[in-house]
């Protein structure tokens, strides 16, 4: 069975079909089954403050569209300082970046040991651990049956990641020497050739 399956009701108006283990969803008993952004004249008067009319219904719908379109210009609604998928979860993220940065330091002192790296002080140990815990942070919890799609378990974007994987290769592995010595010889010599 789907997550969600609708069909019509009796009365003409579509209703949801939950699979028998989902968790309740947090609203009243008598929504459980209906469509939201839809009025229901079988609710007034068993749902608390349920508009009795259509009008009132539409009225407090447009109501809210505008309280929640001022609350995203405000910067107050939606998902703050959290990734996208990860709403709700601050201290699980808060915990996984903890477990990540302390991973991220491990490697560091490890490349650091191998000498992949130099130590170039701490700031700039500070600065690769930061980047390496970038890449490598993720959320290994397996995923449960009640999320919805599978998001990437990654905390950062990729751009944010493929930007710190930069960082860290600039750091570990070297440039190649430029050969501007030997291009000065053959420049020199062609010179001297052409004054003679």
């Amino acid at each position: 069975m789907a997550a969600y399956e609708r069909y019509i009701a009796e009365d003409g108006l579509p209703r949801i079909v939950r699979p028998p283990n989902a968790k309740p969803l947090n609203r009243h008993p008598a929504l459980q089954d209906k469509v939201r952004g839809l009025w229901y004249p079988c609710l007034v008067g068993v749902v608390p403050h349920y508009p009795a009319t259509l009008e009132e219904y539409e009225a407090v719908q447009a109501a809210s569209s505008k309280r929640i379109r001022r609350l995203i210009e405000l910067k107050k609604w939606g998902c703050q300082g959290v990734p996208p998928g990860w709403a709700g979860k601050k201290k699980l993220l808060a915990k996984i970046r903890r477990e990540g940065a302390e991973r991220a330091d491990r490697i560091v002192k490890k490349m650091i040991e191998e000498g992949i790296t130099t130590d170039e002080g701490a700031m700039a140990d500070v600065a690769l651990a930061a980047a390496v815990e970038i890449v490598i942070t993720k959320d290994t919890a397996p995923l449960t049956e009640h999320e919805a799609r599978p998001t990437s378990r990654y905390l950062y974007s990729a751009r944010d990641r493929l930007s710190a994987i930069k960082t860290v290769l600039e750091f570990t592995k070297t440039k190649p020497v430029v050969k501007t010595e030997a291009q000065l010889s053959v420049a020199e010599a062609w010179l001297d050739k052409i004054s003679e």
